[in-house]
């Protein structure tokens, strides 16, 4: 059998004042009736919606169980989810606590059986939806029954030593798994971490030897730069040695001419 939960939305009316919000679903015509809560209580007039709690449990492995069953027929609205570790899902998110009572109170019917889920078997008592902070006072108004107190002990498996051996084993095996899996869920956390540490040394090791391949560069341009102007230097010096070299050599010659002639304009026998 087919189950449906309506879609919600939050609509924002910014044509009013301080723009409230406001959440919006979809009419559905009908009795609107609450099913079961988020701590031990159910209607068990009606089996699908009771099997469609117990199944969520079985079937997301033991981390998730979907409560607080309530809507028409079977379209569904308002759930409440609790996670083995309690985080998310809102105030009414009990954890363990909330899975263990929920579980102590269920009764399986023939879906149950039919799914072959493991069989519960439990008594169920009067009260709404349970918030965290508030175990037995709160309730949602007009959704199922009125809440009350009671100082009578845990509902579940019975009365006897045997219903409290097996309340406290589900709870050893429940609180086991959880901790497997919150070990699990803390050596991925580990090996992201670190994955993404190696990640930033690489990437940072290949920044470094990207910025010395960059500097390498640069200094063999200088280097170039300079051996060229060394070069030019070199060969203007050697330009400036050549005339000055010529130019002496100019006026020795020039020098020597003019004594040459002198030697011979002197008349003969003129010492």
């Amino acid at each position: 059998k087919r189950v449906e939960f309506i879609a919600a939305w939050v609509v924002e009316l910014i044509d009013r004042t301080e723009r409230p919000l406001c959440g919006v679903e979809r009419f559905v015509p009908g009795t609107y009736v609450k099913y079961n809560n988020n701590w031990d209580w159910s209607d068990d007039r009606r089996n699908t919606p009771q099997a469609f709690s117990h199944f969520t449990w079985e079937e997301s492995k033991h981390t998730l169980l979907i409560c607080d069953i309530q809507g028409v027929a079977d379209m569904y609205t308002d759930p409440q989810i609790h996670s083995i570790d309690g985080t998310g899902y809102g105030q009414g998110n009990l954890g363990m606590r909330g899975v263990s009572k929920f579980l102590d109170a269920h009764t399986c019917n023939s879906i149950c059986r039919f799914l072959k889920l493991p069989a519960r078997k439990g008594k169920v008592v009067d009260t709404g939806t349970v918030v965290e902070g508030n175990l037995t006072l709160a309730t949602l108004t007009g959704h199922g029954p009125p809440t009350r107190t009671t100082g009578r002990g845990p509902v579940g498996l019975g009365a006897g030593l045997e219903a409290r051996e097996a309340r406290e084993k589900l709870v050893q095996e429940l609180n086991g798994q959880w901790q497997r899996q919150m070990g699990e869920m803390q050596a991925k956390a580990r090996a992201k971490v670190k994955a993404r540490l190696e990640a930033e040394r690489g990437k940072m090791e290949r920044d470094h030897a990207l910025a010395l391949q960059e500097q390498q560069q640069i200094l063999e341009e200088q280097r170039g730069r300079l051996e060229a102007e060394k070069a030019d230097w070199l060969e203007c010096e050697e330009r400036k040695l050549k005339m000055e070299l010529d130019r002496r050599l100019e006026d020795h010659r020039i020098k020597h001419d003019r004594a040459a002639l002198a030697t011979l304009l002197l008349p003969p026998g003129t010492p």
